[in-house]
């Protein structure tokens, strides 16, 4: 459900799926090593949803992948980066909200032209990190409480868009 290209290496390719599988290839899906594994170190679910991978835009050693698990009553953020090509990961939660039951996550995108800038869409707003994911702010004003189903930032304006959804 999750597939993204590395914005700079061709054929580097990160794919996670509904059962809580992260897989990459450095080979455009000639070979395919699992991660799935070193995720359950950073207290993912053996079978959380990986609803989003994302690589860097200044390295091939760096990408974030994001996962829900609300499917079994677990409405907690699970959001983690590596920063060794996959070798280790390390949980970005901190303190984004965690109290609400409805607050999961959907999507993280990175920054193009900052590394440290990162935006995650919840099924209840928009987070922002200006420290690579050490702490979050609400980035929602004027933003009713909606969830944030994709984020996309454009590549000439640099202007964060978001695909909501709400019932009228």
């Amino acid at each position: 459900v999750a597939l993204q290209e590395s914005p700079i290496k061709p054929g580097f390719l990160i794919a996670g799926t509904d059962d809580g599988n992260l897989w990459l290839t450095h080979n455009d899906g000639g070979a395919w090593e699992n991660l799935t594994p070193k995720l359950a170190a950073v207290g993912f679910p053996w079978d959380a949803y990986i609803v989003r991978v994302e690589p860097s835009h200044f390295d091939t050693l760096t990408f974030y992948v994001a996962a829900e698990n609300h499917r079994w009553n677990d409405f907690k953020p699970y959001l983690a980066v590596t920063n060794d090509g996959g070798k280790t990961f390390t949980s970005l939660v901190n303190n984004l909200p965690q109290s609400s039951p409805a607050d999961f996550l959907h999507v993280i995108r990175e920054s193009p032209v900052n590394r440290d800038l990162l935006f995650v869409g919840s099924s209840r707003s928009v987070y922002v990190s200006i420290d690579r994911g050490k702490t979050w702010n609400k980035f929602a004003t004027n933003l009713p409480t909606v969830p944030v189903y994709d984020l996309q930032i454009h590549p000439r304006d640099h202007e964060l868009i978001a695909a909501t959804h709400a019932g009228m």
